[in-house]
C-alpha cells in the first residue's frame, strides 16, 4: 500500500521528499505570520472590538466537530490554486492579530500566547495541516502552469486526507483541553463558553 502511493506521487512529477520539504517550508511560514502579526500594535478600543467580533464567530462551534469544521474549511480555502496562499496569509495574520488583542486586553506577553497552542500540542498537527494546505496550493499552482494538473488531481485526495487527519487529531487535543480550561475556570467563579 506504501508503495503504491509513493508511486502515485512520483507518477505527479513532484516526490514525496519535495512535498515534506515544501509543507515543511510552508509551515515556517505560517507560523512565522502567525507570530509576527501576533506583535502586531493595536489599540485597547481595537483589542476589544477584535475580540467581540472572534467571540462572535466561534459562538457554538467549541465541540470537538465545531473546532474540525471552522479548521478543515480554512484549510480546504487554503488548497485552492493562486488563491490559496493569499487566504492563508490573511487568516494566519487575523489569527495572530487575535493573539495581540489577547496580549493587550489580559498583559499577558504575545509570545507566550503564541507558545500556548505548540506547548498544549494541537497547534503542532494544525499549522502542520495548514502548511501541506498550502504547499499544495502551490504545487496545484506549478502544476496548471506546466499542464500536468491532470496527475496532481490523483494526488489531491491523499492531501485532503493528510490535512483531515492533522486536523482531527488538533481538534479533538484543542477541545479537550478548552473542557479542562473550562472546568478550572469553573472552580474559580469564572464562565466560560465551553
Amino acid at each position: 500500500m506504501m508503495r503504491r502511493l509513493l508511486l502515485l506521487l512520483e507518477e505527479s512529477g513532484i516526490s514525496h521528499k519535495h512535498r515534506i520539504k515544501y509543507a515543511s517550508l510552508a509551515t515556517l511560514v505560517i507560523i512565522l505570520i502567525f507570530t509576527l502579526s501576533s506583535y502586531q500594535s493595536i489599540t485597547q478600543e481595537e483589542a476589544i472590538a477584535l475580540l467581540k467580533q472572534f467571540s462572535e464567530l466561534i459562538q457554538g462551534r467549541l465541540t470537538p466537530y465545531g473546532i474540525f469544521l471552522n479548521n478543515f474549511l480554512i484549510a480546504l480555502a487554503m488548497v485552492i490554486p493562486v488563491v490559496g496562499v493569499g487566504v492563508a496569509g490573511f487568516i494566519i495574520y487575523q489569527t495572530g492579530l487575535v493573539v495581540s488583542a489577547m496580549s493587550v486586553l489580559s498583559g499577558v506577553p504575545a509570545l507566550i500566547l503564541v507558545l500556548i497552542p505548540f506547548i498544549t500540542f494541537y497547534g503542532i498537527p494544525e499549522m502542520l495541516a495548514y502548511g501541506v494546505a498550502v504547499s499544495e496550493s502551490v504545487i496545484l499552482t506549478g502544476q496548471i502552469i506546466r499542464g500536468r494538473f491532470r496527475g496532481e488531481l490523483k494526488v489531491l485526495p491523499l492531501v485532503i486526507g493528510v490535512i483531515l487527519i492533522l486536523l482531527v487529531v488538533a481538534s479533538l487535543v484543542e477541545y479537550l483541553l478548552l473542557v479542562a480550561i473550562g472546568e478550572l475556570a469553573g472552580e474559580m467563579g469564572i464562565e466560560m463558553p465551553v
